[in-house]
């Protein structure tokens, strides 16, 4: 359940802040803008959209005992995919937004530890940059 409650809240508050860069929700081809379904023709318009995705790590008992024994921690990978040749210049404006929202702050009781972008690898003339952002839980 608690894997699940990170993702819900962290995908909320994504959903919630990110408004001027479309989402593609994770294993779907339904992407929003500004919680605005987009029609076919405004996704082959995008040049850039996000894609987030979780990656679970753990979920194990604290060593010492607590009112809340469990501690998961997962990743909220989001992948930054532009078309090939646009530039980077975007991608790491946006990186930077989404360091401002997530880096070291609680969110309903979800703690984003830190923030991580990988290298960027080009895939069928999309240049996907993947960023991380290391989530803690700790529930009974």
């Amino acid at each position: 359940m608690s894997l699940k409650q990170i993702k819900n809240t962290l995908e909320a508050y994504l959903i919630a802040n990110v408004t001027t860069t479309a989402i593609k929700m994770p294993n779907t081809t339904f992407y929003t803008l500004n919680n605005v379904a987009l029609t076919q023709s405004q996704i082959d318009a995008l040049k850039l959209y996000i894609e987030p995705k979780m990656i679970p790590i753990m979920q194990d008992r604290e060593l010492m005992s607590s009112a809340t024994p469990i501690n998961y921690e997962s990743f909220l990978q989001i992948d930054i995919c532009t078309d090939a040749g646009e530039g980077m210049g975007t991608t790491f404006t946006l990186i930077s937004a989404l360091d401002a929202l997530f880096r070291e702050k609680t969110i309903s009781g979800v703690v984003c530890l830190r923030t991580q972008t990988l290298n960027s690898f080009e895939v069928g003339g999309i240049v996907v940059t993947p960023y991380r952002i290391l989530a803690s839980l700790r529930a009974g």
